[in-house]
């Protein structure tokens, strides 16, 4: 189970593949076909989409993982297809147009790439104020793609230029595990816990000394990303494992615990 929260609407992931939305909907990011043309935006409670709905789906169309921009929505698939809906005036969704989608729409992984008949899986998505970074996986290599809005170089593509689909970033991350949007500005880590940030820099957000925008993924010289079972991990001698028996039994093995510890 998870959930995201835009600006004004909600997702939550429930076990069984299972999406549901609610909030103001104006743009389509609610995902309810049923909406659009009807004047009605907003869902006072969680609705499921009904297109969604795992029941009738195969296991790999089901969705595994959400994102939520600020008036835009994604979804990822067990097979790692990526779905996209709602407010799409900057190409946020990556359909290769700036048309709103009012149900899940399923976006082209090779983005700006020839269709090469290779399989492309989305492994992670993570959604900005306007812009959207997929973890794409390429023929065994993981790539960082992004689309949308680009106006303080949040795309990482070099330049300021709004992207309608999918494209790579222009420097090379390689080894990349995970990405991260936040509203204008965006971060990527590898598997050897390098962190890169790029985009608006203004308020000091990219951590890089200075107020400036990065149009490129930028690394943080002298700094190291700890993956978190790394940071959480205990040894399993101080957590001794307590099994249920009887009240007098217990008394004794919980006594033995804190000796023990």
């Amino acid at each position: 189970m998870s959930a995201s929260a835009g600006v004004t609407h909600s997702m939550a992931l429930a076990a069984d593949g299972s999406l549901f939305t609610w909030g103001n909907g104006q743009h389509g990011q609610l995902g309810h076909k049923s909406l659009e043309g009807t004047g009605v935006t907003t869902i006072m409670t969680p609705r499921k989409i009904a297109e969604l709905d795992p029941a009738p789906l195969t296991p790999d169309a089901r969705v595994t993982a959400i994102a939520a921009g600020a008036y835009h929505s994604m979804a990822l698939t067990v097979g790692g297809a990526l779905l996209a809906f709602g407010r799409n005036d900057q190409g946020a969704l990556g359909t290769g147009d700036k048309v709103n989608r009012w149900s899940p729409t399923r976006v082209n992984l090779h983005g700006e790439d020839a269709d090469d008949g290779k399989c492309r899986r989305a492994v992670q998505v993570s959604c900005g104020a306007s812009h959207t970074l997929v973890l794409v996986l390429n023929n065994g290599r993981m790539e960082v793609r992004t689309t949308g809005a680009n106006a303080w170089g949040q795309l990482g593509q070099g330049d300021r230029k709004e992207r309608c689909r999918l494209a790579r970033t222009v420097t090379p991350m390689p080894g990349v595990v995970a990405v991260q949007c936040g509203d204008e500005h965006s971060a990527a880590i590898t598997g050897r816990g390098v962190l890169f940030m790029w985009g608006r820099g203004d308020s000091g957000q990219l951590g890089l000394g200075d107020d400036k925008a990065k149009w490129k993924p930028t690394a943080l010289k002298a700094f190291k990303v700890v993956h978190p079972e790394k940071t959480l991990r205990r040894s399993k001698r101080s957590l001794p494992v307590v099994r249920p028996v009887e009240p007098e039994v217990k008394r004794q093995r919980m006594a033995d615990v804190w000796h023990y510890m």
